[in-house]
């Protein structure tokens, strides 16, 4: 009976290590962007760009491209006011229609921008590899801006999902990480939710 209860307190206390070992590399995954300020005159002016009936979509692709080179500028300096967006799907690494399709949860990045190239609110230069994307008409921000949330995410979606409810975002039992809500998700991926699974049955046992 004494070992028994030693091999399950010992897979307790591995799967303890685990969740904090998740959370660990969730909090460095986060360290590492650059966090972003939205004042509210950004976010009307980013959520109240004009689109097309049955394209409103287009903004929450305005709003990422936004979030995107404002990290750029962070990382890189002030004069990169610009983001690549690379061509193609296999891109290691890299920033592409399909990377902001997947944010979305919908396939429209491509037709969006050339939606708002044509409505001016962005500007492109087309390359072999990958489009330059240029804001246009960006307020600016002042002291006065009133900040009213922050985006910290990888996906810079889930931060204003969570300030304006379009969609339910939730935090993840394990690792912490924001993730969207489908169905009673209670964790952000398979594998978390594998250990939240063994967590739950260890405690009742």
């Amino acid at each position: 009976v004494l070992d028994i209860r030693r091999d399950v307190y010992q897979s307790s206390a591995a799967r303890e290590k685990q969740i904090v070992e998740s959370r660990d590399k969730a909090k460095k995954e986060l360290e590492e962007l650059h966090k972003v300020s939205i004042t509210q005159k950004i976010y009307d002016y980013l959520l109240g760009a004009t689109t097309r009936k049955g394209c409103e979509k287009d903004r929450y692709v305005l709003y990422v491209l936004y979030i995107l080179i404002e990290r750029y500028k962070k990382k890189y300096g002030e004069e990169n006011e610009y983001i690549r967006i690379y061509k193609g799907s296999k891109q290691k690494n890299k920033i592409t229609p399909a990377t902001i399709d997947g944010w979305i949860g919908t396939k429209i990045t491509s037709k969006a921008l050339d939606r708002l190239e044509k409505n001016e609110y962005i500007r492109r230069e087309y390359l072999q590899k990958y489009d330059k994307i240029y804001l246009c008409s960006i307020p600016k921000k002042t002291e006065e801006d009133k900040e009213v949330f922050v985006s910290e995410s990888v996906n810079p979606l889930l931060d204003l999902w969570e300030f304006n409810d379009d969609r339910k975002v939730k935090t993840c039992e394990i690792c912490n990480k924001k993730f969207l809500v489908v169905g009673n998700m209670k964790t952000c991926s398979l594998p978390c939710s594998k250990i939240l699974e063994k967590r739950n049955k260890n405690n009742k046992e």
